[in-house]
């Protein structure tokens, strides 16, 4: 099993554990499980009415014996909805846990876990990969099919994964990267302009107090002098 899906299995470094989870396709469900727990109980109480019945009816009470046994409960199956997490590691479909909701999945993904609460829909964690340039349908379809959804989760799969012997799939990781890395400079580019653009306000702003305060400062002395003349 990954160690990636492996919650045991995070090593000495949570904040690389934290950025491997994000890595991860993570999907929570809700799905139907009989509930043995309660059908247990239904067929200890039937089980109690026909031993009384056949007590009766070996007393050659008849009527009550018949009525004992309508007292037995339905025994249809019951269910019960469980909240299931599917996890598995983009580009391989060998490793993949598919198990009932512990309290640690609501911690560990706990955004796409309220968001699946809430249904609200799945958060992304990244850029959707049919945003990439020029990719094909065909081959979002794929992607998704092996568990990569976003682009920077393309950009960072595994030299070793199966998905890189399929329909393209180093080129695909080279475009990936390229798009996460020009995308990520834009961005370092667009945050600094909005930086200086938010100093030099602050710069103006600041520049206005001193011109307000020194042209009242001003206006004293003037005020000043002409008090002492009348008097």
């Amino acid at each position: 099993m990954s160690k990636y899906i492996d919650e045991n299995a995070a090593g000495d470094d949570p904040s690389k554990a934290m950025e491997d989870d994000k890595l991860l396709d993570v999907r929570f469900t809700t799905e139907d499980r009989l509930n043995h727990a309660l059908m247990t109980r239904i067929d200890d109480t039937n089980r109690a009415h026909e031993e009384r019945a056949e007590l009766l009816d070996a007393a050659h009470k008849f009527d009550e014996a018949k009525a004992e046994r309508e007292k037995k409960l339905p025994d249809t199956p019951i269910m019960r909805k469980i909240d299931f997490v599917t996890i598995r590691v983009p580009g391989d479909k060998t490793f993949y846990s598919h198990r009932p909701v512990r309290a640690a999945d609501k911690i560990r993904f706990r955004a796409k876990y309220e968001a699946f609460k809430n249904a609200s829909g799945e958060p992304f964690e990244g850029t959707p990969v049919e945003q990439m340039p020029e990719i094909k349908p065909s081959q979002v379809e794929t992607l998704k099919y092996v568990g990569i959804t976003t682009i920077e989760q393309l950009a960072k799969i595994s030299d070793g994964s199966p998905m890189m012997s399929m329909m393209g799939g180093v080129g695909l990781k080279q475009r990936a990267a390229a798009w996460v890395s020009k995308n990520r400079r834009s961005s370092l580019v667009t945050q600094t302009n909005e930086a200086f653009k938010e100093r030099d306000d602050q710069i103006a702003q600041l520049q206005e107090q001193v011109k307000a305060l020194l042209a009242a400062s001003e206006a004293s002395r003037t005020v000043e002098p002409a008090k002492l003349a009348r008097k």
